[in-house]
């Protein structure tokens, strides 16, 4: 085990690079953020307790009630938070074993796709205390800690100490017993060859008139912000500056002892979907302002009182915390509804509109603390080139890939993995994106495309010149072939083509590397004209049989036949119906696994034949409404409404049966 880590450690440094948090603020960075992160849904979501899934219609996760160990999951979280500007996740840890710890441990840190991202741990002290009565839980766990976490080199430290986030310290403190537990947590890490560096949450409302117990700590936060700004329904400007008021005089006590002090911020507050509830706070400062004024409100506050010493932190309360409905992850888009499931119909919203917001909170955050500067120009914003191998230098010459205009390094656009683009000292890139199929109803009927599609521009390359572009795809993927969409000097319309090298134009592929061979003007260049500008969009791909398995990342074989695609949004209802309802389960897999054996020769068969695939598309109309149903409004009300359904069909075939025999009798 201890190998393993160790192995595990070396491999994600050497791909992403390691830094200490003394150097947290990465070029073109102005805020370090963190976000309190629940690795609480392995597989039950916490039984749908929480606001969202009450709306009429419900508002669900993007991601659905998702399994947070699925890789898929993790990925699409890791992007999110790399496009937002996320430094790192503050992880609720509930003990040795346990289902917070296992997620952590074997999921998240074990991701090769953390780069730069760092974790903490977010350490439950009233579960680890049984409420405050037993404290002699916090030694062992500290050093089950520091032999199990500290040294992964995504590990949050600042000044070389790892980091632990203590929830409610203060009431440790209003019980006497906080010296004596941070004694037993210190003690235990120094014998482990650790310096702690201990985050209190030990904030909240007004300040007091000395510092009290502040000095025991290294740095302080206000977890509970609805808790202690003490506002309901709309909050108002005003109730967000008395907030910030408070929050300055608690960072002036701490900084009067030597501690360090970073403001916290969240978007509102709904906790009716899992207990008795308080009055929700809006995510609206005022009736008459927007959905997320209140959350950008309240990052203009935070952002008078960051500290340098801590690279200028900003904590959010929270990632996905839903029973609160504190969380900024994304929500599946839907109008504004103030309308509930419950019997008058405004129990859990109190009255207060929500929308499905999609991406706003992230969006928002990234750009109050994170503007997304592309200094060459490629299109790639610097904090996503920052965040790939090698430390931002993803093809080892040294250089930032985010200050060099021939080279561009970003995510495929399933947020799984980085790739990257070179071209030639002397041309450009610009216009890089990572897409997905664009036009998957007429895809190749027997090639994958694993890591989606890329579209580019490469400039400078003279008046009817030649150029090539290198594609390193993930380590370990294995194309065997290159198709472009789009026109070609035969055939001016958009169509699919195979671009393999033929002399002159096309790709030469080697494992993982694909080298892109362009002549201004001729194939493979989309303009058709010489301009000495290349303007491309294709992808690498595999043969259909080949692509997936049964850990999430594909498998859906004869639906991936019959679309053309892996991410065409039909098989994406398949897929995630199947990781939710059918690998959740023993009877499931066993179907799956079953499945799996019959489903690659059918699929092979329906890929070669256009005129089958239509009709299987078709065919699986049904299956893929079912599935979304289940996915919408979950599988018990979809089972109640589908019996309710066919026992009416049922009835509406018998009466109209027995109508038709006795006619027949009549006559």
């Amino acid at each position: 085990m201890i190998m393993n880590r160790i192995l595990i450690a070396a491999i994600t440094a050497a791909l992403c690079g390691v830094f200490l948090y003394s150097d947290v603020r990465a070029q073109g960075t102005d805020y370090n953020v963190g976000v309190h992160y629940y690795p609480w849904y392995y597989n039950d979501f916490h039984g749908g307790q929480y606001l969202r899934k009450h709306l009429v219609p419900a508002q669900l996760p993007e991601l659905g009630e998702y399994n947070d160990r699925n890789e898929a999951v993790i990925n699409r979280h890791l992007k999110w938070s790399r496009d937002a500007g996320i430094d790192f996740w503050s992880t609720s840890w509930w003990g040795p074993g346990v289902r917070t710890d296992v997620t952590v441990l074997n999921y998240i840190l074990k991701n090769p796709n953390l780069c730069s991202l760092k974790i903490a741990i977010l350490y439950e002290t009233v579960g680890r205390t049984n409420n405050f009565q037993d404290y002699s839980n916090l030694g062992p766990d500290v050093t089950y800690l520091a032999n199990n976490y500290f040294a992964h080199p995504n590990y949050l430290k600042i000044n070389g100490k790892p980091v632990i986030i203590v929830y409610l310290t203060r009431v440790l403190s209003s019980r006497g017993t906080l010296q004596s537990s941070l004694t037993s947590m210190r003690n235990a890490a120094a014998n482990a060859g650790y310096q702690l560096y201990i985050v209190g949450d030990q904030v909240f409302g007004n300040p007091p008139a000395s510092p009290g117990d502040i000095a025991l700590l290294d740095a302080i936060i206000n977890y509970d912000v609805y808790g202690s700004m003490g506002a309901t329904g709309y909050a108002g400007q005003s109730n967000v500056d008395n907030y910030y008021t408070a929050q300055a005089g608690w960072k002036a006590l701490a900084e009067s002892v030597g501690t360090d002090y970073a403001p916290a911020v969240s978007p509102g507050f709904n906790d009716r979907g899992v207990r008795g509830g308080h009055n929700p706070l809006s995510r609206k400062l005022t009736q008459a302002d927007g959905f997320g004024s209140l959350f950008r409100a309240m990052l203009h506050g935070a952002e008078t009182l960051t500290d340098s010493d801590i690279g200028d932190m900003i904590l959010v309360t929270s990632w996905n915390e839903w029973h609160e409905d504190t969380q900024i992850e994304p929500v599946r888009n839907a109008p504004p509804t103030s309308v509930d499931d419950s019997s008058n119909g405004s129990d859990y919203t109190d009255g207060l509109d929500y929308e499905g917001y999609s991406n706003r909170y992230l969006d928002i955050l990234g750009e109050e603390t994170y503007p997304a500067t592309d200094t060459d120009n490629d299109g790639i914003p610097n904090r996503e080139e920052d965040d790939g191998p090698n430390g931002g230098d993803s093809n080892y010459d040294g250089v930032p890939d985010s200050l060099q205009g021939n080279v561009a390094c970003f995510y495929t656009y399933d947020g799984q993995s980085p790739v990257t683009l070179e071209t030639p000292a002397g041309t450009t890139l610009n216009n890089c994106e990572a897409t997905d199929n664009p036009s998957p109803n007429d895809a190749p009927p027997q090639v994958e495309f694993p890591n989606g599609f890329f579209v580019f521009t490469i400039g400078n390359v003279g008046f009817g010149g030649s150029t090539t572009v290198t594609l390193t795809l993930p380590v370990g993927a294995a194309p065997t072939t290159y198709y472009k969409y789009g026109p070609t000097p035969t055939n001016p319309n958009d169509h699919w083509y195979e671009f393999l090298f033929d002399g002159e134009t096309g790709a030469k592929i080697n494992g993982n590397v694909i080298t892109l061979h362009f002549v201004d003007g001729k194939r493979g260049d989309d303009i058709l004209a010489q301009g000495s500008i290349i303007v491309d969009q294709g992808g690498p791909g595999v043969p259909i049989s080949s692509g997936g398995n049964g850990d999430g990342d594909g498998g859906c074989f004869i639906a991936t036949a019959a679309y053309g695609s892996l991410m065409e949004p039909h098989v994406k209802i398949l897929r995630e119906f199947r990781d939710r309802f059918l690998l959740s389960n023993y009877l499931g897999n066993r179907f799956v696994d079953f499945y799996y054996t019959l489903s690659p020769p059918m699929a092979d068969f329906i890929a070669k034949n256009k005129s089958l695939r239509s009709v299987v598309r078709w065919g699986l109309f049904p299956l893929v409404g079912v599935s979304w149903f289940f996915l919408k409004i979950g599988p018990a009300t979809a089972l109640v409404l589908l019996l309710f359904f066919l026992s009416f069909m049922s009835a509406a075939i018998l009466v109209f049966y027995k109508k038709m025999r006795l006619r027949s009798q009549i006559s």
